[in-house]
């Protein structure tokens, strides 16, 4: 039988850590527990899901990802994310590794302007996680949201980007 659902992209959390301008996200909806979040994964697996992507909100912050991610991983799922990567580290980037067969940035260019969309500090957050990701050979992409602030920069980002050694940009 041809399989019912090929990919899955899960917002998983509204919850997250910034309070981006473009954000459209309602944060007033409840979360699923991690049981239920793990008898969904069943559900997807059985109509034939081979890969999951977790949004949000901010995935990371949603109570129980990692274990969530692990074990859609152990049932045979490719799992990505796409992260604001504040909340990667040094110390988390090792399970993640683990988990995941890819990390979406989201970064809307240089600090000037991913400061301002996403709030002070943010740029400098996401370099150190991406810079986790490298060190740790996960591949990664860049999600860039485009807007008159940054497009003026957008050739030299988008230079800067492959620099960084990203696999791919979404604009």
């Amino acid at each position: 039988m041809k399989p019912l659902i090929k990919t899955c992209d899960w917002e998983i959390t509204t919850n997250c850590n910034l309070n981006c301008k473009h954000c459209i996200i309602e944060k007033k909806y409840s979360e699923s527990s991690t049981n239920f979040c793990l008898e969904i994964i069943d559900f997807l697996k059985e109509r034939g899901c081979k890969e999951i992507t977790f949004t949000g909100g901010e995935p990371l912050s949603k109570k129980g990802i990692l274990k969530i991610m692990s074990y859609s991983k152990n049932k045979g799922i490719k799992n990505y994310i796409f992260t604001n990567g504040t909340l990667i580290n040094k110390n988390n980037i090792k399970i993640i590794k683990k988990v995941v067969q890819y990390i979406g940035f989201s970064l809307d260019g240089f600090e000037e302007s991913t400061n301002f969309i996403r709030g002070k500090g943010a740029f400098n957050k996401t370099m150190a996680a991406i810079k986790c990701a490298r060190d740790k050979k996960i591949p990664f992409g860049i999600y860039l949201t485009l807007n008159n602030r940054n497009m003026k920069n957008l050739k030299t980002t988008l230079k800067f980007i492959k620099d960084i050694g990203a696999h791919n940009i979404s604009i």
